[in-house]
């Protein structure tokens, strides 16, 4: 029968990181390669919330007639079909190329870590925001203003308002912005 000496089991690396960890060896740097790690991936799964916002409804029209009703939901991509010339039908494919942008850079920021990278994905983050807003004051401002919110009572009842793909498209800028710091932060 043979005998194996703990160095021939574990290897000489598990035991001296076993022998530091018993005399109190400080691990924080590599905590912090993690802890950058994670809020890498969080920051990817955010960003491709931001990208996936445009397909889920960003305006949505709920009409009610004689006891009929009838919803209608316009998606990111619907917006960018219409035949107008404000801008702002542009903003839900601007907002999905800035989080592809934003997925880019919050992978190479966990490739190289501690790189100022993570810094851009927050910016982009700001952008997101900044034109989640514009869209939304389009959608409750001249897009509900095309079709006034009337009710009367049960005879008749329009409303216009805005879908869950704008509100997602916020939590990824905000989430963008704070995972962005947090990655470089940590």
């Amino acid at each position: 029968m043979m005998k194996y000496t703990n160095v021939e089991l574990y290897g000489e690396h598990y035991l001296k990181s076993v022998y530091q960890c018993h005399r109190g060896a400080n691990l924080s740097s590599e905590t912090k390669i993690d802890r950058s790690r994670i809020f890498g991936v969080i920051g990817i799964i955010v960003a491709l919330v931001g990208i996936i916002s445009i397909a889920l409804g960003w305006i949505s029209a709920d009409a009610t007639f004689l006891g009929t009703s009838q919803s209608n939901d316009w998606s990111g991509i619907d917006i960018f079909d219409w035949d107008t010339d404000d801008f702002q039908q542009y903003i839900p494919v601007i907002i999905a190329v800035v989080s592809a942008l934003s997925l880019i850079f919050f992978a190479i920021g966990m490739v190289k870590p501690k790189s100022k990278i993570g810094y851009i994905p927050a910016i982009l983050g700001i952008v997101v925001i900044i034109l989640a807003i514009v869209e939304y004051m389009w959608i409750t401002g001249d897009v509900a203003s095309i079709v006034p919110d009337f009710d009367l009572g049960s005879i008749a009842k329009l409303s216009i308002s805005v879908g869950a793909g704008l509100y997602l498209a916020i939590a990824s800028g905000v989430l963008s912005l704070i995972f962005g710091i947090l990655s470089e932060k940590a």
